[in-house]
């Protein structure tokens, strides 16, 4: 049974053909990494999953209301700004927004998960970058879904923190979809990958049928033969 879907969608945005007739579709309980070089595509596939795109043409499954997107999964964004000294626990409690409660046990499994217990009480504003990102992530988890879509969550987290996430996501019982250039975490929590390029999915597989020395280069640099200074001239086998 799908737990989301893509069918045909194409999105343009700016002028620009951001995903073009793309179609994929994500079982319930399936963990799917999508990979690429930056603009391929792998934000636009997200907020289009997420409702907050619109595509040209094509349909997202399931749709609905936004209460009921963020009822079904939550979504953590690549880049967000917070103004205002709102402690690390009322953020993580916005994710309750959908269920019209501030569950407080919930929030603080969340906290928990993310290793953040004890920044519950200080400001969003005093944080650095990657601890900001794993309060978008407790938030992402305090929501209780079923799916959660990740875009970047590992970006500008230390080794300790890097592996705080991706343990909790690894411990997350439902369907993830991750938009990430971390390939060492793809291939430790994804099924399957979606490797896309100029808005288009290049490959799709397990991360072994995917992650190979050639189409990893094909998708970076846009040559199989190429990227051999990163790789070596015998690559990883």
């Amino acid at each position: 049974m799908a737990a989301l879907e893509l069918i045909d969608v194409t999105v343009r945005l700016g002028g620009r053909v951001a995903l073009d007739n793309v179609s994929l579709r994500i079982t319930e309980g399936e963990r799917v990494a999508l990979i690429g070089p930056n603009g391929g595509g792998k934000t636009t596939l997200l907020r289009a999953l997420a409702g907050l795109v619109t595509p040209d043409s094509g349909t997202v499954r399931p749709g609905g209301s936004r209460i009921e997107i963020a009822r079904r999964l939550a979504y953590v964004q690549q880049e967000e700004f917070w103004e205002f000294k709102f402690s690390v626990r009322d953020v993580v409690a916005c994710g309750r927004f959908a269920h019209g409660d501030s569950d407080g046990a919930a929030v603080d499994r969340a906290l928990a998960r993310v290793g953040l217990e004890s920044f519950a009480d200080r400001a969003i504003t005093s944080l650095s970058g990657g601890e900001r990102r794993r309060v978008f992530v407790a938030r992402a988890l305090a929501q209780e879904t079923k799916a959660l879509l990740l875009d970047e969550p590992t970006t500008a987290l230390d080794l300790k923190h890097r592996e705080a996430v991706l343990h909790a996501a690894r411990d997350f019982d439902g369907t993830i979809v991750m938009a990430t250039h971390d390939l060492d975490g793809v291939r430790s929590l994804a099924d399957r990958v979606v490797a896309l390029r100029d808005g288009r999915i290049m490959h799709e597989g397990t991360p072994d049928e995917v992650l190979s020395d050639a189409n990893v280069r094909e998708l970076f640099f846009g040559d199989p033969l190429l990227g051999d200074q990163l790789f070596g001239e015998t690559g990883r086998g």
